[in-house]
């Protein structure tokens, strides 16, 4: 493998072993600057990479600084190099995540996860399942309490921490972004913490859907969700109707993100190890046990580094509504008044009830 082809083979690779031989300074400047690249960014990438794995950390953030405060057009496109196609957005993830180690090697940590919370933003661009949709239709099963009802009074949904989820598997990079795994896994130390740091602004909220999120009344009757997510068929469900908006967002001025996903779910025979540096994110943040395959669950996926809270609220933006209330078998009359009372009449309401015809197939009454 001859020198350039050497330093494109892997763009994210971060083992010493790439650049472990001899390269003169003068062969290195000429492949950067006389080599045929559709992006001169990369090159100066290419140059910063060099003296990051020389340990000539000063010249590498000299040269890092010349491009790590760019930003890209928010619509992607593709070039080629050494027969490689690689998207913009990759190209700016791996670029923050190179300066997050140049800072962090010079002890400036701050630094480092700024650079860190940039290439989580970039990392998650064209993640959504769901993409190029003019709209969706999700479910979500509640209690009626407090929090429920500040949603539906602020057209909102709340996203919360994923560690205060009933499963606590739930967002594997929980278990994998952690210090003390990537102790194991990474040969330098001093970007640990603020690499860490960087995953704490993911948010998730557990929606449920069909194959092509359209308005379905097999997923209302799924008596098992009543029971576990709506007190026992005392609460509600609401169908939510999504705009292209909701289901994929990105504010790239302040590297905020937040999109739908479907969740997949893995057969105990498939051992998913999270000993280990890299990880697919969909292993990471939309997979669970197969035990919960019967919850068919969407999940909105939020990523904002200017938020600390385990909890907060994304307003529904003007092309989305609630769509439907469906309130559950058991709700009393003075819950289904307020909640009523509280999201107004231009939403349609329904009833569930039991189906003497059929005992175990919950039937549907509009109100």
């Amino acid at each position: 493998m001859d020198l350039k082809e050497n330093l494109i083979c892997d763009l994210e690779d971060t083992d010493e072993k790439y650049y472990e031989h001899n390269i003169d300074e003068e062969a290195y400047e000429d492949i950067i600057f006389n080599s045929k690249y559709d992006d001169f960014e990369f090159a100066i990438f290419l140059r910063a990479k060099y003296y990051f794995f020389k340990k000539e950390y000063t010249r590498a953030k000299t040269e890092i600084e010349r491009i790590s405060n760019k930003t890209k057009p928010h619509s992607s496109h593709l070039f080629v190099l050494a027969d490689k196609r690689i998207d913009t957005y990759t190209l700016k993830k791996v670029e923050y995540d190179l300066a997050a180690e140049i800072y962090a090697e010079l002890d400036d940590n701050e630094k480092s996860l700024q650079f860190y919370k940039r290439s989580r933003y970039y990392s998650t661009i064209s993640q959504s399942d769901f993409s190029g949709m003019a709209c969706a239709y999700v479910y979500s099963f509640r209690q009626t309490n407090t929090y429920a009802l500040s949603d539906i009074a602020t057209n909102s949904i709340t996203v919360c921490n994923p560690s205060v989820m009933n499963d606590p598997l739930d967002s594997l990079y929980q278990h994998w972004a952690t210090y003390g795994n990537f102790n194991k896994t990474s040969s330098r130390k001093k970007h640990i913490k603020s690499l860490v740091d960087s995953y704490r602004y993911f948010r998730v909220r557990s929606f449920v859907g069909n194959k092509k999120l359209t308005k379905d009344n097999s997923v209302i009757r799924k008596v098992t969700m009543w029971s576990h997510y709506a007190d026992n068929h005392k609460g509600f469900c609401i169908r939510y109707k999504f705009s292209k908006g909701m289901i994929d967002h990105s504010d790239k001025d302040q590297y905020r993100h937040y999109f739908l996903k479907r969740i997949s779910y893995n057969k105990v025979r498939n051992k998913i190890d999270i000993v280990v540096s890299e990880m697919d994110y969909n292993q990471l943040f939309t997979t669970k046990s197969y035990e919960w395959k019967y919850e068919n669950e969407v999940r909105f996926i939020s990523y904002d580094p200017t938020c600390e809270e385990d909890y907060f609220q994304i307003k529904l933006d003007l092309d989305s509504q609630i769509d439907a209330i469906y309130f559950g078998y058991r709700c009393t009359d003075s819950d289904i008044a307020l909640i009523k009372k509280v999201a107004g009449d231009e939403v349609k309401y329904y009833k569930m009830d039991i189906d003497p015809s059929n005992v175990y197939r919950l039937s549907i009454k509009q109100m």
